[in-house]
């Protein structure tokens, strides 16, 4: 065997080896933790999204189709519902019981809320060290990954 060929096995066996850390890192994460909220995106009815406190966006099921506030004709992005719903089911990096003071957090008064049906979802700051986004669900600070305020944005 010439040293080439060597180079190569030993080249082909680390890139199957570090594939399989990828995949297995991808599915630890996707599996092991608790989701942000119990909701099923599929039966969420209401969204509502709001702004500095002020409400952008409502939107209302009926049948299969989403129909924004004040208009008789379905939503046509079903697409950027389908990313609004999907934040009912993120993955809930880290979570603790809310303190008193939420100030720290930016949840005293949350840019953003988004509501699903009853359950409120408030937008706080990013967490320096992990760039990650506390939000507030019920009496608890969740920690999430912050690519969806994009799709809040989107609403105004």
């Amino acid at each position: 065997m010439t040293p080439l060929m060597r180079a190569n096995g030993f080249l082909a066996l680390l890139a199957v080896l570090l594939g399989t850390l990828l995949w297995w890192d991808y599915h630890s994460q996707q599996t092991g933790y608790p989701l942000l909220t119990p909701l099923d995106p599929a039966t969420i009815q209401h969204i509502t999204v709001e702004a500095n406190g002020q409400v952008i966006e409502q939107l209302q099921k009926r049948g299969e189709e989403w129909f924004s506030r004040g208009r008789q004709a379905p939503v046509d992005d079903t697409e950027w519902i389908g990313h609004l719903l999907h934040i009912a089911q993120l993955p809930s990096l880290q979570h603790f019981d809310a303190p008193a003071d939420l100030q720290p957090f930016g949840l005293d008064k949350p840019r953003f809320r988004l509501i699903f049906d009853d359950t409120v979802i408030g937008w706080g700051t990013i967490e320096p060290l992990s760039q990650r986004r506390y939000v507030l669900v019920g009496d608890r600070v969740h920690l999430i990954t912050d690519g969806y305020t994009h799709h809040l944005h989107a609403a105004q």
